[in-house]
């Protein structure tokens, strides 16, 4: 086979895939907020972060290219992380609700630390 064909399927980080699978189980309307914590409260502001630190870590000049496309990213990230939250907030009134999507955001954050983030090196940090 191709070299595309035995790479190209494999995830980076086992661990992290797992976490995507996760994120994206919920699939009926009633688990609306699992779905979107899992989004907006967990993966979303993870990606942000190792955004943001790979553009202060990394070489200003030879990857200015690659700065401009991620610092566009993290703009666009950011203004949707504050937009799922505010439907999130709009969904989690009530206390249950509340329960809910912090029970949701901390197992999937405990997921993300143990796989050690997208890059299965990262120190996860949750917000």
């Amino acid at each position: 086979g191709s070299k595309v064909g035995q790479f190209g399927s494999q995830p980076g980080n086992e661990g992290f895939a797992a976490l995507i699978q996760e994120i994206s189980a919920p699939e009926s309307p009633e688990l609306t907020i699992e779905k979107l914590t899992g989004i907006f409260d967990v993966l979303k502001p993870h990606l942000v972060d190792v955004y943001e630190r790979f553009c202060t870590e990394t070489d200003q000049i030879c990857d200015a290219p690659t700065i401009v496309l991620l610092e566009d990213i993290t703009r666009r990230s950011r203004a949707h992380i504050a937009w799922g939250n505010t439907i999130l907030e709009e969904l989690c009134k009530d206390e249950p609700s509340r329960q809910r999507r912090a029970k949701r955001r901390n197992e999937l954050a405990a997921m993300l630390t143990e796989c050690g983030g997208v890059t299965g090196e990262e120190t996860v940090v949750t917000h």
